[in-house]
């Protein structure tokens, strides 16, 4: 069975899927539905992820990596 099932919450924001072999990603959402964390399946014991920041007018602002790398962007008045 080659399917991939997917889950949402009752914003219709994605909360975890399950892929075709069984491995699960899992979904973690701010108030507005924007996925803050994004957390992967295992390997080697650990499950790594991924992270987001938003500012109020719902730019990124922050981005983790999965390695722990994080990148800051500012934007000005022009929202660029």
């Amino acid at each position: 069975n080659w399917t991939t099932q997917y889950c949402y919450n009752a914003n219709g924001a994605l909360t975890y899927k399950i892929d075709p072999y069984g491995q699960r990603t899992d979904n973690e959402n701010d108030r507005y539905n924007r996925p803050t964390k994004i957390i992967y399946p295992e390997v080697d014991g650990v499950r790594p992820f991924e992270r987001k920041e938003y500012d109020i007018f719902g730019n990124v602002t922050l981005f983790e990596d999965r390695n722990g790398h994080i990148t800051r962007t500012t934007y000005n008045a022009y929202d660029k």
